[in-house]
C-alpha cells in the first residue's frame, strides 16, 4: 500500500507540475520568445479554422486547417489569429493545409459553439486542455517506467521531461500537442508488462489500431517514421528481457505493425474525405499526399518549374551538415525559477547528451541487469535516425521544429537508463561489496 501511495503521489505531483510547464513555461526552460512563437503558422491555422467553423459551420471545408492568404506574408500570422479573436470574416483566398486531419479543431469548435466566454478566453481554455492531455499521457508513460524500472528511473524521466525546452514548447501547443506521440507506445508497453510472453490478442490489436488512429487524427503525420517506429520499441525491450527467439520477436512486431497500419490507413481515409470537400475527387487527394511525401524526402517540387533557394540548399546539403544544425541545440535546460531576466544559460546540448548516453549504454551492456534497457536505448536511436535519413530535406529546413524527434523515444529511454544505473549502484553500496567485472557479468 505504501508503495502504491508513493507512486500515486509522484504521478499526481508530476502531472500538475508538467501541466503548468506546458501551459505557461513555469520553469522557464524555454526562452519566452521560443515558447510564444514556436510553430507560429501552425497555431495561426488553428485560429483560422476556428474562425471558419464559427462563421460557416463545424464541417465547412471538411474541417481542414488553412491560412487566409488575403494579406502579405509579414501580416499573415497576426491576421489569421485575429480572424478568430476579433471575428473578422474569412476570405475565399485560402491556402489549405492538407497534410493532417487535425481532429482537435473539431473539439475546439464544438466547445466554441456552446461556450459563454469570449474567444480570447476560449483560446486559453484550449491551451490548458491541450497541456492537461499531453501531461496525462506523459504521466501514463511514467507509470510504466516506475512499474518496469523502478522509482529512480521514473524520477529521472520526469526530470528529463520537465527540463526539456522542446516538450515545453510543443506539449501544450494547439497544433503540435506532442504528448499524443506516446499514446500507442505506452499502451503496448503496459500490455507487455502485464503479460510479457503473450502475443497480442485480437482485442489488443484493435485497441492499438484505435490509439494510433486517435494519435494520427490529433497530431497528424509529423515526424512520421519516428512516430511509427517508437511504438515498436517496448517490444524490443521485452524481447531482450524475456530472451525471446527471433521468430517470436518478428511475430509480435508483425502483429503490432498490422495494428498500427490499420490506424494509420483509417486516418488517411479521414484526411482524404476532408480533402474531397475542397477538391474534385479523392484522386487529387492521393496525388497531393504523394507530392508532399516527395517534397519532404527529396526536396523536389513535382510539376514546378524550379525549386526555391531553400529547397535547393536542402537537396545539396550532406547528412552531416543537416545533423550539425541539431547538435548544438539544448536538449536540457536547467530551470530559472525567477520570472525576471533572461532564460537560464545552464544547458546540456544534444551532442553532449546523446554521446554521453550512447557511451554509458555501451558500457551498461556488460551489466546483465542493465543490458535489456541499454540495448533497447541503442536500438531506439533508429527511430529519430530514420527521420533524418529519409526526410533530410525537411530536417534541414526545420531545425527550429524537428529536435523533438530525439524524444521519440530515445531521450526518455536514456533517462530511464540513468535512473536504473543509479538503482543498481545503490544496491551494490547497500550490500557493501565491490564486484569484479566478471562478477558483474553474472549479476
Amino acid at each position: 500500500m505504501k508503495y502504491l501511495s508513493s507512486r500515486l503521489f509522484f504521478l499526481v505531483a508530476y502531472f500538475m507540475v508538467q501541466s503548468l510547464c506546458l501551459f505557461q513555461n513555469q520553469l522557464r526552460v524555454a526562452p519566452w520568445g521560443q515558447f510564444t512563437n514556436f510553430g507560429g503558422l501552425g497555431k495561426a491555422m488553428v485560429y483560422a479554422r476556428l474562425a471558419l467553423s464559427e462563421q460557416q459551420g463545424l464541417f465547412s471545408a471538411g474541417g481542414l486547417l488553412f491560412l487566409d492568404s488575403s494579406t502579405s506574408d509579414t501580416e499573415r500570422r497576426p491576421h489569421n489569429e485575429n480572424l478568430y479573436l476579433e471575428g473578422i470574416p474569412v476570405s475565399d483566398n485560402r491556402f489549405y493545409y492538407k497534410s493532417r486531419p487535425a481532429f482537435s479543431t473539431y473539439l475546439y469548435a464544438a466547445w466554441d459553439m456552446i461556450s459563454p466566454f469570449p474567444n480570447s478566453t476560449n483560446i486559453v481554455i484550449f491551451r490548458l486542455l491541450q497541456s492537461i492531455l499531453s501531461s496525462l499521457i506523459l504521466a501514463w508513460l511514467l507509470h510504466w517506467v516506475w512499474l518496469e524500472f523502478g522509482r529512480s528511473s521514473a524520477i529521472m524521466v520526469a526530470i528529463g521531461f520537465l527540463l526539456s525546452p522542446w516538450l515545453t514548447v510543443s506539449g501544450g501547443h494547439l497544433f503540435w500537442a506532442s504528448g499524443f506521440f506516446y499514446l500507442p507506445m505506452v499502451y503496448i508497453a503496459l500490455q507487455l508488462y502485464r503479460a510479457p510472453d503473450a502475443l497480442f490478442s485480437g482485442q489488443q490489436v484493435l485497441i492499438i489500431a484505435g490509439l494510433y488512429f486517435i494519435k494520427s487524427l490529433y497530431v497528424g503525420y509529423e515526424l512520421i517514421t519516428a512516430a511509427l517506429l517508437m511504438c515498436l520499441i517496448p517490444i524490443v525491450y521485452y524481447a531482450f528481457r524475456q530472451k525471446w527467439g527471433v521468430r517470436k520477436l518478428f511475430r509480435q512486431l508483425a502483429i503490432s505493425s498490422v495494428a498500427i497500419s490499420i490506424g494509420l490507413i483509417l486516418s488517411v481515409g479521414v484526411l482524404l474525405w476532408q480533402m474531397s470537400r475542397v477538391e474534385d475527387n479523392r484522386t487529387t487527394g492521393f496525388a497531393h499526399l504523394k507530392e508532399r511525401f516527395e517534397v519532404r524526402t527529396t526536396g523536389r517540387m513535382p510539376g514546378a518549374g524550379g525549386v526555391t533557394p531553400q529547397l535547393q540548399a536542402s537537396q545539396e546539403a550532406s547528412y552531416r551538415e543537416t545533423l550539425s544544425k541539431y547538435w548544438a541545440t539544448p536538449l536540457v535546460r536547467f530551470p530559472k525559477l525567477s520570472r525576471q531576466g533572461p532564460v537560464s544559460r545552464w544547458v546540456i546540448s544534444t551532442r553532449v547528451f546523446l554521446v554521453g548516453a550512447i557511451l554509458l549504454a555501451v558500457v551498461s551492456c556488460f551489466w546483465l541487469t542493465l543490458r535489456p534497457l541499454a540495448g533497447t536505448f541503442l536500438i531506439s536511436l533508429v527511430a529519430p535516425a530514420s527521420w533524418f535519413l529519409l526526410f533530410k530535406s525537411h530536417s534541414y529546413m526545420h531545425p527550429f521544429l524537428d529536435p523533438l524527434v530525439w524524444y521519440l523515444p530515445s531521450v526518455p529511454m536514456a533517462w530511464a537508463l540513468f535512473g536504473l544505473i543509479l538503482t543498481q549502484l545503490a544496491q551494490h553500496f547497500r550490500r557493501g561489496t565491490v564486484k569484479t567485472v566478471d562478477a558483474d557479468l553474472r549479476f
